[in-house]
């Protein structure tokens, strides 16, 4: 293995690297993780506040 091939697979991975890190970003973003994670912690809130006053949930959490 030649030090031209070695470092073209090296680059390869790198972009793939990058690539697949920008693919999360941008499903992050276009899915508004910001709205997924108030949800989640909304969710949180009112499993706490449920759990508190011994009472089931009016709708199924999850």
């Amino acid at each position: 293995m030649g030090p031209e091939t070695m470092s073209q697979s090296v680059a390869a991975y790198g972009f793939m690297n990058l690539t697949f890190v920008e693919c999360l970003l941008q499903g992050f973003l276009n899915n508004g993780w910001i709205e997924m994670m108030t949800t989640l912690l909304a969710g949180q809130l009112i499993n706490h506040a449920s759990m508190l006053r011994k009472q089931p949930l009016p709708f199924p959490a999850g």
